[in-house]
């Protein structure tokens, strides 16, 4: 059991990866007593070293626990102490969103530009900025089409992964925001995710 005043060890690979990107803004943000711990060449190495003790855990991508601890979950071995997303998750109903827990608008504006945002929109598909917007739109509704497939979703559900996109023009938007970060927001994030 970990008290509140003790630090908690989370385990990372490296600054720009998630497991230490979302630790140093949780700890930047909620001003949480976090010790990362960087240097794992994978999960799975955070993995075993959360297994045997060395750490208290990391931060990953809802998907990526899910599958990785799908035993340990339900057994309650694993504990998801907060959820660093736009949305409440609903298979956990009980940990607390990070927006909610911090206390001021900076610190929102810091959860949302350095780990929120940035997970959304990880996967993306792209194209020139010169392709006109007919087609733009063909490709965009053909993924939008694709997507919501019901034997598209079917096989999904066999690989146990979720199928929760954003249209073109969300993950637009969530861009157009990041480009229009304060220049003071823009070094405050990159103190927070690239330390010297």
């Amino acid at each position: 059991m970990v008290r509140r005043q003790d630090t908690i060890k989370l385990g990372g690979l490296s600054p720009g990866n998630s497991t230490s990107d979302v630790a140093r803004i949780i700890m930047a943000a909620l001003n949480l007593p976090v010790q990362l711990v960087e240097g794992y060449k994978g999960t799975n190495e955070i993995r075993l070293a959360a297994d045997a003790g060395e750490l208290h855990g990391a931060c990953w991508a809802w998907e990526t626990l899910r599958t990785a601890w799908s035993k340990a979950i339900p057994a309650g071995e694993v504990n998801v102490v907060l959820q660093v997303t736009a949305k409440k998750i609903p298979e956990l109903p009980n940990a607390p969103m990070s927006l909610e827990l911090a206390k001021t608008d900076e610190a929102r504006q810091i959860l949302r530009a350095g780990a929120i945002d940035p997970a959304a929109i990880v996967r993306v598909y792209v194209t020139t900025p010169r392709t006109p917007k007919d087609r733009l739109q063909i490709l965009r509704a053909a993924f939008a089409n694709t997507l919501t497939d019901p034997d598209f979703i079917a096989e999904s559900k066999k690989a146990n992964l979720d199928i929760n996109p954003l249209t073109g023009e969300e993950v637009k938007k969530i861009v157009d925001e990041l480009f229009k970060l304060t220049p003071s927001m823009r070094t405050k994030l990159a103190g927070i995710l690239a330390p010297k």
